[in-house]
Parts: structure tokens; C-alpha cells; sequence
């Protein structure tokens, strides 16, 4: 038992050594070690500053440097073994770092050496990357400098408020950003041509150039030019400085409105002319040349009511031309009296220029008619004659009218002058070259496509004899009146019907105008009809047709009878031949293939080939079953057999077949009637 106690304390014990040991080495590992370090730190060296007769700038030292123990100090980086190459040199021995030019901030600002130390003796690496950071502060050595891109060209237009920008410059200064040394400020030193006040101001921190007067004038003067110059040190009188030249050019506006050479205007133009220039007017504006501002638009104000006269703007000389667009007469207008005002292309804008606050001036002008011997005129221009299409009511050729040309001048009937026809589309009318009377050479037809709305145009020229001639043109109108001379037919006789649809539209026309046509009426024959059908009207011109059973495919024809309005009808029935059929998805019958019609071979159910053919091969092939056993009994020898056989009445070795045809159409059969009246 007395071990466990002396074995406690043993351990005790050891534990203890164990804590001293530990305690004694954390403060071992905890001494400080000497930080390497640059003994005399670099300063901030000013550029163009001589520095080159200290002895050092800086110094460097190791923490490995013992009394015993010779260090060798080396320099790296740029300033040192790289470009600029020895620019800062170091003493090997003593650390002592010493500059050897002049340094410029513009062409360097910081330079960043690294100091590395080897042991004498050996030359191994004792440190490495002692880092020593040399800033060149600036001095202003640098003046600001214009660029071109710095001075661009500005504008602005004329009559531009007070304030308002034109462009803006930009200097650039090498010294150091975000110092005086670099901190520009902007003025104008010159402006050409030269004002008192100037027209414009700057910015001094900006460089914008704004519009100090609101009085700019492009008809005065289109450009300015300015001598602008950049000060730094924040414009102060010892600050270096830069200059350059602005250009501002002056826009234009349409401050000026358009004048007309002559204050007032005459002219005259014949009777009758038309398309002829009367005169032209010549327009001056002292805005820009070739621009809307300067373009001329021509109005006239008053006197032209009846749009006797035009006018427009001669593009190329900038002109207005007026111009006589309808005829006048001498007797009925003697003169006309004209007012014409002249704009811009571009809306007038009240600015400062020549033509501020001017109102549109208005200029007379004053026209003769001068007196034309007329030709002759057709009285009416348009004559109307009503004429019915009935036969009964109708001779041909008849008189419809007399159309004599009158003289303008006298108002009697023209003289010495000729009559023909120039338009007559489907040769109803003839003319007496000599009096001008139309006659009537073929019976009317209102369902004629050549009649419009019921009426029937023809043009009739009338020309006079002397030199050179005159003519005029004269349209006969003939107005057909409508007779019930056509009966209502169906639109198509032939359709095609789904067997799944329920219903089929029939529609029917009637080339008569309405009053002898609309509504028609519909009505089911069963003569002709194969079926049974249900009728509904529709419109007035379709009914709606569905079967009252179930619809097989094939043909199928229904019969109707169809009046018009006033209860005549055709004297044949209309018949619709349906075909009902199985359709596709575009709503099309699915025709049966060619290569399996009766003609070229068998097709089930179809056509009077299909059902003799195959009892004539059934026949065929039970004969050719039954010839050898007719073989094997005579070889036998068998009496009965062959006293029984005989020969068939004709040759078997040349077959026959019979012309049959029957798949055509029936001999009681007839064409579809052709119901279509050829039109004129």
C-alpha cells in the first residue's frame, strides 16, 4: 500500500518539469525577433530637384548584421538593374542609397526598389525583398494643352437665348490630378469678329460656351471665332497657361420671310386656253440658300373660287408659277382679279432678324381675258335618252335624237363643221356626219356588259373645217329600260355533296334588273327528281336543300321550278345533278382511281363488265376441271362415254368476247342544256 503514494508523487512531479519546461519554451519562441527595416526611410524628393550631391537619400540595414558576421547590400527594380538603369545606387557595404540624375514626376511618379543582402563570406541570401517605396512629388512644370479633339467645332442657332450652350473645350494639364499644380480654369481672351459686349461667355470650371447676347444674326454674321485660354492653379495670375481656338458656327432659323420682286402684277391669257403659263414670280429670302427656310410656297388668297388657276413652285429657280388650269370665256369673264402671298417651306419663327414681326404681305394680281373666236360646244355636255329593250317596242335603225353642236359665240347651230363617233363599245348608234342626228342600230339590251347601272354611254366629236380645227366631244347616255325578257336559272348545275353534310345551297340568278327579278321563288318537281328532298328558302335568291333519307352514294338530280318576282319562270325545269360522295379533308369528293375504271379492268360493284366476267372465268375454269376426266374416259374405252360425247357447235380453239359498252352513257340520255345567255 505504501507504493501507490510514492508512485503519485513521482508522477506529480514529473508533470510539473513537464509545465516548466513548456512555460519556458512558449517565452523562448515569444521573444520579439528585430525587424529588418530601412534605417533612414526614403523621403518624398521633389522633381527637377538636384539631389545628386547628398551622400544618401536613404540607408538599409539587415537584423542579421553581426560585428562578425560582413553583409553585401544589393538594389533591384526599376530605377535600379532595370530601366532607368542606376538611377539609385547603394552602397554594398554600408547600405547607403544615393541618387545619381534628376527626376521628372511626368515621366515617373513612384518608383518601388527592393533591397536584397548576402553574407560576405559565402555570398548566400541572409534577406531578400527589403522594400523601399520613393514618391517624386509635383511641381508645376507643365502648362495646360489644348487637343483637337479638346476643341471641337460648336453651333447654335440664331436668335439663341442668353445662356444657351454652344459647345464645350477641354484642356489637359501633365501635373499631378486633383492639384492646384493641375486645376484649370477657362476664359476668352479674343472673340472675331470682336463685340462689345462679347456674344458669348464661358465656363471657368466647365469650358462650356454659352450665348451671352440673344442677339446673334446668321444674315449678319454665320461665324465666330474664339481664343480660349486655360489657366491653372485655379486661374491664378502665376499659373502656367494654354490657348486654342474655337470655331461657333451660327444656324439658321427662318427669322426672315419671303419677298416678292414687284408689288403688284398683271398678265392676260385667250379664252379657252388651258395648261398654260401665265407668268412667274420671282421670291427673295436672306435665309439660308437651298434650305426649307428659304424655299418658297406659293398661295393664291382670293379670286380663284372657281379653280380657274394653279400654283406651284419651280424647284430649280425657286419660282412661283401660275398657271390656267380651266378654260375661260371671254363672254362671261372678262377679267379676273388675283391675290397671291408667298411663305416658306419651314413655319415663320418671330426671331431677331430682318423679317421680325412682319405680317405676310399679299400681292394683286391682275388678269386679261383676251377674246378667242369659239368653237363649237355640245349643249348638253351629257344628253340622257331613255329607251326601252323590249323588241315589240323597238325599230331598228330609229332616230333617238338630235345632237347639233351650237357655235359659242353666236349660240346658233355650228357651221362648217363635221359629226363621228369615237366611242361606241358595242355599236348602237350611228351618226349623220352632217347634221349630227344619232340613230339607233341595234335593239338595247339591259344585260349587256357594256351598259353601267342600266345606262349605255356612246361619245359623239364634233370638228370644224377651217385650220386649225377645233373640236369637242359630246356622250350620248342611253338609259335601257328594264324588261322581264329573262328567266331566272340556277347559278350551277352540277354539285358536289358530302355524305356526312346535312345541307346544300341552291342558288339562282336572274339577269334582269330587280323590279323583274328579286325575291324568286323555288319550287321541287318530283318529275326529274330522283329522292326525296326537303326545301327551305334561304335568301331571295337560294334555297336550302336536305334529304329526307339516308343518301347513298352516287348521282342524284333534283328538278325545280323557278320564278321571278313577277312569276315568270324557264320553260324547262332547272335540274341539279348531286353527287354524293365520300370526302377528303379539304372538303373534295375522293374520285375512284383511273387504273381500276371498267375500262381497264374488274372493280367490284361498279360498272356491267364486273359481273359477266367473273361467271365466263367460274365457267372457264370448271371446263378445264372437267376435260381430263372427259380424256381418262375415252382412253378407257368406256361406250357410254363415248357414244355420248359429240362435238360442241363451234371452234373451242378461237375464243370470242363481246364487244359491250354498257358502262356509257344510255341511248335515252341527253346533254345538259346549255341555260347561259352569251352577253354582249
Amino acid at each position: 500500500m505504501s507504493r501507490f503514494p510514492l508512485l503519485g508523487s513521482c508522477l506529480l512531479l514529473l508533470f510539473m518539469i513537464v509545465v516548466v519546461q513548456d512555460v519556458n519554451g512558449r517565452r523562448e519562441w515569444q521573444k520579439p525577433r528585430r525587424k529588418r527595416e530601412w534605417v533612414v526611410p526614403p523621403p518624398l524628393l521633389m522633381e527637377h530637384k538636384d539631389y545628386t550631391k547628398r551622400a544618401f537619400i536613404a540607408k538599409v540595414r539587415s537584423d542579421k548584421e553581426q560585428p562578425t558576421e560582413r553583409l553585401l547590400y544589393y538594389l533591384h527594380g526599376h530605377g535600379a538593374d532595370q530601366p532607368p538603369i542606376n538611377l539609385f545606387v547603394v552602397n554594398q557595404t554600408s547600405g547607403f542609397v544615393r541618387i545619381t540624375d534628376i527626376l521628372d514626376r511626368e515621366v515617373m511618379q513612384n518608383y518601388t526598389l527592393y533591397a536584397s543582402v548576402r553574407f560576405a563570406r559565402n555570398m548566400t541570401l541572409a534577406e531578400d525583398h527589403l522594400t523601399m517605396s520613393i514618391r517624386v512629388t509635383d511641381i508645376n512644370d507643365q502648362a495646360p494643352i489644348f487637343q483637337e479633339s479638346g476643341l471641337p467645332t460648336g453651333s447654335v442657332y440664331e436668335s439663341s437665348s442668353k445662356g444657351t450652350v454652344a459647345t464645350q473645350v477641354s484642356a489637359t494639364d501633365a501635373d499631378e490630378p486633383g492639384t492646384t499644380n493641375a486645376d484649370l480654369r477657362y476664359e476668352i481672351i479674343k472673340q472675331e469678329p470682336e463685340s462689345k459686349p462679347r456674344m458669348f461667355d464661358i465656363e471657368p470650371k466647365t469650358g462650356e460656351i454659352k450665348v451671352n447676347r440673344p442677339t446673334l444674326d446668321r444674315e449678319m454674321q454665320n461665324t465666330y471665332a474664339l481664343t480660349v485660354k486655360a489657366t491653372d492653379l485655379g486661374g491664378a495670375a502665376s499659373g502656367r497657361t494654354g490657348t486654342g481656338t474655337v470655331s461657333i458656327k451660327i444656324l439658321d432659323i427662318n427669322d426672315n420671310r419671303p419677298v416678292l420682286t414687284n408689288a403688284t402684277y398683271s398678265g392676260q391669257i385667250q379664252e379657252n386656253a388651258v395648261g398654260v403659263e401665265v407668268m412667274r414670280f420671282k421670291a427673295t429670302d436672306a435665309d439660308e440658300v437651298d434650305t426649307d427656310n428659304w424655299r418658297a410656297k406659293f398661295q393664291i388668297l382670293s379670286g380663284n373660287e372657281d379653280g380657274i388657276f394653279s400654283m406651284e413652285t419651280d424647284h430649280e429657280t425657286n419660282e412661283g408659277v401660275l398657271t390656267v388650269t380651266k378654260p375661260v370665256d371671254y363672254e362671261t369673264m372678262k377679267e379676273i382679279n388675283l391675290e397671291v402671298a408667298v411663305d416658306n417651306e419651314a413655319e415663320y419663327e418671330f426671331g431677331k432678324g430682318a423679317g421680325r414681326g412682319k405680317r405676310r404681305k399679299k400681292y394683286p394680281v391682275n388678269i386679261k381675258v383676251q377674246n378667242m373666236p369659239d368653237g363649237p360646244r355640245f349643249v348638253p355636255n351629257t344628253k340622257t335618252i331613255s329607251v326601252s329593250e323590249d323588241k315589240d317596242k323597238i325599230t331598228v335603225p330609229m332616230l333617238l335624237t338630235d345632237y347639233a353642236a351650237v357655235d359659242e359665240d353666236s349660240g346658233e347651230i355650228a357651221k362648217n363643221v363635221r359629226y363621228a363617233k369615237i366611242y361606241d363599245p358595242a355599236g348602237w348608234i350611228a351618226v349623220d356626219s352632217e347634221t349630227g342626228q344619232i340613230k339607233l342600230t341595234r335593239v338595247p339590251d339591259r344585260e349587256s356588259r357594256n351598259v353601267v347601272d342600266g345606262v349605255y354611254y356612246a361619245k359623239v366629236l364634233c370638228m370644224t373645217d377651217d385650220l386649225p380645227s377645233k373640236s369637242v366631244t359630246g356622250t350620248i347616255a342611253i338609259a335601257v329600260e328594264d324588261v322581264n325578257d329573262h328567266c331566272p336559272q340556277l347559278t350551277t348545275s352540277y354539285q358536289d355533296l358530302c355524305l356526312e353534310d346535312t345541307a346544300v345551297y341552291v342558288t339562282a340568278h336572274d339577269e334582269d334588273g330587280l323590279i323583274n327579278s328579286l325575291p324568286l321563288t323555288f319550287q321541287l318537281l318530283s318529275e326529274g327528281t330522283t329522292g326525296s328532298w326537303n326545301m327551305a328558302r334561304f335568301n331571295d335568291t337560294t334555297v336550302v336543300l336536305t334529304a329526307k333519307d339516308f343518301l347513298q352514294p352516287g348521282t342524284h338530280k333534283v328538278a325545280f321550278e323557278v320564278r321571278d318576282s313577277l312569276g315568270y319562270a324557264c320553260t324547262e325545269p332547272e335540274v341539279l345533278e348531286l353527287t354524293a360522295c365520300l370526302c377528303a379533308g379539304d372538303r373534295a369528293c375522293v374520285r375512284e382511281d383511273p387504273r381500276m375504271s371498267p375500262d381497264v379492268g374488274v372493280k367490284s360493284g361498279h360498272g356491267s363488265f364486273a359481273g359477266p366476267a367473273i361467271g365466263i372465268l367460274v365457267g372457264a375454269l370448271l371446263l378445264l376441271l372437267l376435260v381430263p376426266l372427259l380424256l381418262l374416259a375415252c382412253s378407257s374405252g368406256s361406250g357410254l362415254l363415248a357414244k355420248k360425247f359429240v362435238s360442241l357447235p363451234f371452234e373451242t380453239s378461237n375464243g370470242h368476247l363481246i364487244p359491250s359498252h354498257t358502262e356509257g352513257k344510255g341511248e335515252d340520255k341527253e346533254g345538259a342544256r346549255d341555260t347561259k345567255k352569251e352577253k354582249e
